[in-house]
């Protein structure tokens, strides 16, 4: 890519993700409290993807869960706090929840989109845009003033996003407080990403670069065999289709954050099956496509392994390979 938002940016997830963990083994500086934790430490650095459509991780391991991805970025884009809404996806985010009903830190989407009445930072920012896209000030805030002072577990690690039109299209830019490459990392580059591009898609450009400014980068001591391991293998991203600009994202996002609150109560395969007919009726193939990926989570948590796989079958490329990578891992591991 010739723009020169994207210059030298890695050209995928797994670029990035590369670089940083061999940045951090070769020129992390090494941190140490009081109470015994310790890590590999690097302050301001920036990363991201000069073709931002290659963000799924496809690891040798086969390891990255896609289907935890796409949950996450349903749950962000539906402005959800709720735990129960990301932990049938992601059972370990209950551990940062401080009463067991909401993530008050770790919901994003919740910030950008229902912080308070009537006020939708995604919204704000597409306006921005249409109305002058050369503005400089098409910004969402993610971080507030009870954060600084707050003392809980779950503290988000996003401060905002920016956006600028520029050149060959949507600059997207993730400002991150905190962010760990080898766990974290590769799920806030899905996320980010695909809500950088339907906002692109909303204002009628393509997305042409992602930027992901990093605070402080961290690998804890504990995971430098981990890191190791992941750089000896043959790691790879997967190219996701471009995002359809009609019908509008928003437009279908809602009908999808909709359709998955029925998914997960949902209480028969034939109630799945309807919905599921559902969503191939009244969503683009790009999101339905979301949709028969997050309906494997049901069947996965009732070990129906004939119908994943059947449904499987029906995912576009970019989708089914990262979830049999992921299954056969799961089934190697056990």
């Amino acid at each position: 890519m010739s723009s020169k938002a994207a210059a030298g940016l890695p050209g995928s997830v797994a670029d990035a993700v590369d670089q940083a963990v061999t940045h951090l083994l070769q020129d992390g500086e090494e941190v140490r409290t009081a109470t015994g934790k310790a890590w590999l430490e690097t302050l301001g650095f920036t990363t991201g993807m000069s073709n931002p459509r290659q963000r799924i991780l496809r690891p040798a391991s086969g390891t990255f869960d896609i289907i935890g991805a796409a949950s996450r970025f349903v749950w962000m884009m539906r402005g959800d706090q709720s735990l129960s809404a990301v932990s049938y996806y992601v059972p370990q985010a209950a551990a940062y929840s401080p009463d067991g009903t909401v993530l008050p830190g770790s919901s994003y989407g919740h910030r950008l989109r229902r912080s308070l009445p009537g006020v939708d930072q995604v919204e704000g920012v597409i306006t921005r845009l249409r109305q002058d896209p050369e503005t400089r000030q098409a910004s969402t805030v993610i971080w507030n003033p009870m954060d600084a002072v707050r003392e809980q577990v779950d503290i988000p690690c996003a401060l905002g996003t920016q956006y600028h039109l520029r050149g060959q299209g949507l600059v997207g830019t993730t400002i991150m407080r905190s962010n760990k490459p080898l766990t974290l990392m590769p799920f806030n580059f899905f996320e980010f990403s695909m809500l950088a591009e339907v906002i692109a898609a909303e204002v009628d450009a393509p997305l042409a670069s992602y930027r992901h400014w990093i605070g402080t980068m961290q690998l804890p001591l504990s995971e430098r065999d981990r890191a190791e391991a992941f750089l000896a293998e043959r790691n790879h991203a997967v190219e996701m289709s471009p995002m359809p600009r009609s019908p509008r994202p928003l437009q279908q996002l809602g009908y999808l954050c909709r359709w998955e609150e029925k998914i997960r109560a949902a209480s028969s395969e034939t109630e799945v099956e309807g919905l599921l007919g559902a969503a191939g009726e009244n969503l683009d193939p790009y999101w339905s496509a979301v949709a028969v990926l997050l309906s494997l989570q049901w069947f996965l948590r009732r070990d129906r392994s004939s119908e994943v796989s059947r449904l499987v079958s029906r995912l576009p490329e970019h989708f089914a390979g990262p979830v049999e990578a992921r299954l056969r891992a799961k089934t190697n591991k056990s």
